[in-house]
């Protein structure tokens, strides 16, 4: 699921779920311990806000053993869900422009987004699932700094097929097939006419 609230994953539509595929758990500097038993940290730059933009499922966990053909969860060993897989990292405004009143940016911030899957974007697991394509290209304009490419989706193809009943496809080959073998004879004939003169 993703964090309503970001503009990464505000316009996803919130039935649709997004596939990570060997999705490892992120871990965000200074946010409170983030597994069960483990201190919390202290942030690296106090000057980057990380966000928590996609978590897995609350029946989800992050399995250590992964040697196991058969992954199940083991209590106090594998992470619970849900785990934090996409997160977004923006470098605060400045204090002079928040104290100023300013509403204009003096020049583009820096911004990451770290997804844990190097699959995510791959064309079977879009095959799988399309909203991990409007994932990707929404992160790629939110980087990019254009708020208004953010949920615009890509325009689908859709492939017609003509049905049609035997008789009009017998037509269909036939009439031009014909038309073809008269058009070599009346040319082959005016050649001949015009070769005899």
């Amino acid at each position: 699921k993703g964090n309503q609230g970001h503009p990464v994953t505000d316009a996803l539509q919130s039935d649709r779920f997004v596939l990570v595929p060997n999705g490892a758990p992120i871990h965000i500097l200074g946010q409170g311990s983030s597994a069960p038993g483990k201190p919390g940290t202290a942030p690296v730059n106090a000057n980057l806000v990380p966000i928590a933009i996609l978590r897995s499922g609350p029946q989800s966990w992050a399995e250590t053993d992964l040697t196991n053909p058969r992954p199940r969860f083991d209590q106090g060993i594998d992470e619970p869900g849900p785990v934090t897989v996409g997160v977004a990292v923006q470098e605060r405004a400045p204090a002079t422009a928040a104290s100023a009143g300013s509403t204009a940016e003096s020049g583009p911030r820096p911004r990451l987004v770290l997804f844990s899957s190097r699959s995510l974007a791959d064309n079977v697991v879009q095959g799988i699932e399309p909203t991990n394509l409007d994932l990707v290209m929404n992160a790629a304009s939110w980087l990019r700094g254009r708020p208004d490419a953010v949920g615009i989706t890509a325009n689908t193809h859709v492939a017609l097929t003509l049905t049609a009943d035997p008789l009009l496809r017998s037509r269909l080959v036939l009439v031009p097939t014909v038309m073809a073998v008269l058009g070599i004879i009346a040319a082959g004939t005016i050649v001949y006419v015009a070769r005899r003169e």
